[in-house]
């Protein structure tokens, strides 16, 4: 076993873990579905998190000339995924028992969610100019509107706004790979 697949086994595991947790709430909820009243919001920041999750996973493939087995690295790849963890059970009420409205649990845990998913990205920054990223402009772009889309969803109240900007963060994951990977 590698340096990397070492890293890569414990962050898998982990990651793995939390896109369970939201999937498995997620489909208590839709069970309840009489009792619960679902809404939009709840169901696209489980989309949200699950993209990211996804791409720092895949992502995570890119920096193996980077990362190599070390006590800190092993600490830092279990503080980061284990935070994305915690984060991931905040996006659906575990116990339902006394939930009627998604969308107000939305609305009294959002800031986390998405002040953490904002977190969590910013090392990915340095990680992808070591290994050879953020190159030409249009790719900055990108990123500097994703961010910005991000911080909009961190302040947003409304339920339109929160929609709108769920919408455009979920398509920098779908739109953006396939719009990129079909000009390059």
């Amino acid at each position: 076993m590698s340096d990397f697949d070492l890293l890569f086994s414990l962050f898998s595991l982990l990651v793995g873990l939390a896109m369970a947790e939201i999937l498995s709430d997620l489909g208590r909820a839709l069970d309840r579905r009489k009792r619960i009243r679902i809404g939009w919001l709840t169901p696209m920041l489980a989309a949200l998190v699950l993209c990211d999750l996804s791409s720092f996973w895949s992502s995570a493939y890119e920096y193996r000339h980077v990362l190599h087995a070390s006590a800190l690295a092993v600490f830092g790849v279990l503080l980061f995924a284990s935070a994305y963890y915690l984060i991931a059970t905040l996006v659906v009420p575990d116990g339902l028992d006394d939930v009627h409205d998604l969308d107000a649990h939305f609305h009294a845990n959002n800031r986390i969610v998405v002040g953490g998913i904002i977190l969590l990205n910013l090392p990915n920054i340095p990680l992808t100019l070591i290994s050879g990223g953020l190159r030409d402009f249009p790719t900055q772009l990108v990123v500097a509107a994703f961010y910005v889309v991000l911080v909009g969803l961190f302040f947003a109240k409304s339920v339109r706004a929160n929609t709108i900007l769920l919408v455009l963060a979920i398509s920098f994951y779908v739109l953006v790979p396939t719009v990129v990977g079909a000009i390059t």
